[in-house]
């Protein structure tokens, strides 16, 4: 088996969707576009990614994404694990989690300084005991109708933030890692280690608390939660997964994402008018993509049902239309686990993380 750094080609990224669409049969949605979105396009940086090939043919895939967040308050870059997964005929040998130990040094080696995931269960204990993850906490994962209240708007990147991270080729290939099948005890059976199952949203008829005045007086009191600059908004609302619906309030703009479920809207999150209206302003500069990708409304559909996945200690479920959605309804419940790559093995407290739908690579 060899082990190569992730291929950007056409024909590279056509073998990632087989073996991601074999992995994952749910996967449907995933197609070489997408993927080169996910990993060429990222204003943050560029993704790092292993993949194992044997006698040609991908059999292992293991990709981190890097993202711009405040952590304890200061602004930080960290990296994401996304679209994991292992052929059906090489579980068990460890070949995921050995990618992952090496993408995760190289990560530090880069400069990034913590790592996050969202795992299934079956996933979690892997990145814990192999990786040194944390667990931080459980994703709430709600069903309803109508508005959330209290849910505030997404943090916004100071100017002359981060700095994009060195290219996919800088990373070094470790060939020694690939462990022997007679030395690998763990099972890998359930690789979608960071690919969600679960969708989000949420109509506008709440109206939040008004918006902090400043992106550090949106973050006070957290210890981790993601920031958006108009170049990474602008992304992210130029998925191929998209279109996206945004409703205008006073505060904030609220934009949803469509569910792979009929009658189900996934609400991104909420985010502040100037931020929003800076990002689609470089939509519509860039040259060839479709500007109608988002469509900005005055007020929300009659969208019937919502679904909420995320973490925010600001939402108020007793004033909101929404009850838990049970694990047996789940494809499996979701958690956030993290990873100090600073060295100093900070960890954020499970009731100061904002985590919202549209930090995840799937909406």
């Amino acid at each position: 088996m060899e082990i190569r750094a992730l291929d950007l080609t056409p024909a590279g990224l056509d073998d990632c969707v087989g073996l991601l669409r074999l992995a994952m049969p749910i996967a449907g949605h995933l197609n070489a576009r997408l993927l080169h979105w996910q990993y060429a396009e990222n204003p943050a940086g560029r993704a790092l990614g292993l993949n194992v090939y044997d006698q040609g043919r991908l059999v292992c895939h293991c990709v981190v994404q890097p993202l711009e967040a405040r952590l304890f308050g200061i602004e930080a870059r960290g990296v994401m694990s996304m679209n994991a997964a292992t052929h059906p005929s090489y579980h068990g040998r460890g070949l995921y989690f050995s990618l992952a130990q090496q993408i995760y040094a190289q990560a530090q080696d880069h400069g990034y300084e913590f790592g996050v995931a969202v795992t299934n269960d079956a996933s979690t204990s892997g990145f814990i005991n192999k990786v040194g993850f944390e667990l931080l906490r459980p994703l709430e994962v709600r069903l309803g109708l109508g508005g959330v209240a209290g849910l505030e708007p997404a943090a916004r990147a100071s100017s002359g933030t981060t700095a994009p991270a060195a290219p996919i080729a800088d990373l070094a290939v470790t060939q020694a890692a690939v462990p022997s099948a007679a030395k690998a005890k763990e099972n890998t059976a359930t690789t979608d280690a960071a690919t969600h199952g679960a969708a989000t949203a949420d109509t506008a008829t709440i109206e939040a608390t008004a918006a902090p005045a400043t992106a550090a007086e949106a973050g006070a009191g957290l210890d981790l939660q993601k920031v958006w600059s108009p170049q990474a908004l602008a992304w992210r609302l130029a998925s191929p997964l998209g279109p996206y619906r945004a409703v205008r309030r006073p505060s904030r703009v609220r934009v949803f994402a469509p569910a792979r479920k009929a009658g189900v809207e996934v609400l991104l999150g909420d985010f502040d008018p100037e931020l929003f209206d800076a990002a689609t302003a470089l939509l519509h500069e860039n040259a060839g993509r479709d500007t109608t990708h988002v469509t900005l409304r005055n007020r929300a559909p009659l969208n019937p049902v919502k679904l909420w996945a995320g973490i925010d200690p600001a939402c108020n479920w007793a004033r909101s239309a929404y009850l838990p959605l049970p694990n047996s309804l789940r494809p499996s419940p979701l958690n956030l686990i993290f990873k100090d790559l600073g060295g100093s093995k900070r960890k954020p407290g499970p009731n100061n993380i904002k985590w919202l739908p549209a930090d995840f690579d799937d909406f």
